[in-house]
Parts: structure tokens; C-alpha cells; sequence
């Protein structure tokens, strides 16, 4: 059965290449741990301006076999129009394997409050999402 925890958006942002060694398959279910292809390198790319984050892994034939994006819009608010606080518009968290038959599997997580938690899902498709 596919499930998923609570993410908040973030949690992941501090992370380097090495570390991606470890925590590529933090969000895949355990019942498709063995069904994926293992990435033996990583491409990590950040816009700081953006709050934004991309990650490619490659496989040893530098096939594309993993692929993560995170993003947040903020946008200022207030309660009182007095003071002020950001918040988020909206984010999204994407996390995707490619799969032995192909396929991809996808896990998303889409932000849409200020507490940065989200709804979150798991999908499959026939190309890496982009």
C-alpha cells in the first residue's frame, strides 16, 4: 500500500550531493525498494532567490533515473494590517524513481498553507516529470 507521512517543505533544502547518497529513497514506499534504479551520482541545482531546489540522479550508463524538485511561493500577509509575516501562497515537493519496467513513480506533495504541510500522493508515468 502506498502511504505517505506529513513533509514539511525545507526539511530537505540543507542537503549536499553526498548526503543525496543516502536519502534518495527517503520518501519510497518499502514495498518498491527493490524495483528502482539506484542513482550513482547526483546533480543538485538552487536558486536562493526562488526558494527553489532541483536534483537529478544518474545511473552508471548517466541515464536520468531520479529526479526531486521543491519550490515555494511566499507572499506577504497580515492579520491586523499592521503587522506583517510571510506565508505560503503555494510549494510543491516532487520526488520520482524510475522504476525496472520504465515506469516512473512519482510522490508530490503540494503546499498550500502556511504551515507548509501539505497533501501528498503517489502516481506513475511514462516519462520523468519535469
Amino acid at each position: 500500500m502506498l502511504s505517505s507521512k506529513p513533509y514539511k517543505y525545507g526539511a530537505d533544502r540543507r542537503q549536499r550531493q553526498p548526503a543525496m547518497r543516502q536519502h534518495w529513497r527517503e520518501r519510497l514506499p518499502a514495498e518498491w525498494q527493490g524495483a528502482v534504479v539506484a542513482p550513482q551520482r547526483f546533480e543538485v541545482h538552487r536558486d536562493q532567490e526562488l526558494e527553489a531546489e532541483r536534483c537529478f540522479g544518474y545511473d552508471a550508463r548517466q541515464v536520468a533515473c531520479y529526479y526531486a524538485h521543491h519550490y515555494r511561493i511566499a507572499e506577504l500577509r497580515s492579520d491586523d494590517d499592521e503587522e506583517f509575516y510571510v506565508g505560503t501562497l503555494y510549494g510543491e515537493s516532487l520526488v520520482a524513481w524510475l522504476l525496472d519496467d520504465g515506469r516512473w513513480l512519482i510522490h508530490r506533495i503540494v503546499l498550500t498553507d502556511e504551515h507548509c504541510e501539505g497533501r501528498a500522493f503517489y502516481s506513475f508515468s511514462p516519462s520523468m516529470p519535469r
